[in-house]
Order: structure tokens, then C-alpha cells, then sequence
């Protein structure tokens, strides 16, 4: 994904680049076998071909990394989700966004605030 192009006076924090470990199982949440899998302060990243509420086109959904199940659980009907779930789909010139509240059922290291931890990469990897 490449990042975002600014229009407002925001702060681009971070550009994460595929997480070289991470895998998600694919049909989890609309994960594909060539899904791209990112990680960042306790949260799981990954494409999707669709979003949840219907068609999109280059879409992602984001979970906290300790509730994706482990690849070789590949039954789905063992899989489950309790906690934060979100996603966002690409619509015409609109990149895929998503807003994220980050309260006390957020994993720990999202929660913790900016100035505390380490300046994340800004570099963009293919």
C-alpha cells in the first residue's frame, strides 16, 4: 500500500512496510492466499478483496494480532474474534482509510501514547 497523500494539515506517523513473519490464514476475514500482512504496535493489518458491507476494490481490515488464528488451525469453524475489528475499501479516487478508536480493548502497545515509543519507519518498501 502506498501511503497516503496528504490534503490537510495532518501528520503522516508511520509507513509500514509487510511484515516478513506474520501470516493470517487465507478466507479469515476475506484474507487471500496473497493477502500482505503488516504489523503495528500490537495490531494485524492485511489486504482483502472485499470489504464487509459488499463490493470494494482494494480493500484492508485491521484486528489485534492476538486474535488472529494460527495458520495451522486451518478448520474456520474454530476460528473466532472477540475485540477490535475494523476495515476500510478503496471507493473510486478515495484511498481505503480506517479510524480506529483506541480505548481499553485495544491491544496494550496501542495504547500506550505516541511519545513513548520509537519513531516508527517512514520509508515506503514494495
Amino acid at each position: 500500500m502506498a501511503p497516503a497523500s496528504v490534503s490537510s494539515d495532518a501528520v503522516q506517523i508511520a509507513t509500514l512496510n509487510p511484515a516478513a513473519t506474520a501470516e493470517v490464514p487465507s478466507t479469515w476475514f476475506g484474507a487471500g492466499p496473497s493477502s500482505v500482512v503488516y504489523e503495528f504496535y500490537g495490531l494485524t493489518l492485511f489486504g482483502t478483496a472485499t470489504g464487509f458491507s459488499g463490493p470494494g476494490t482494494d480493500c484492508f481490515t485491521v484486528v489485534a494480532s492476538d486474535q488472529v488464528p494460527d495458520e495451522e488451525d486451518d478448520d474456520p469453524n474454530n476460528w473466532e474474534l472477540s475485540g477490535l475489528v475494523a476495515w476500510g475499501c478503496r471507493v473510486g479516487d478515495f484511498p481505503a482509510t480506517i479510524e480506529l478508536l483506541v480505548d481499553s480493548s485495544a491491544p496494550e502497545e496501542t495504547q500506550r501514547p505516541l511519545c513513548e515509543r520509537q519513531r516508527p519507519p517512514v520509508r515506503v518498501r514494495p
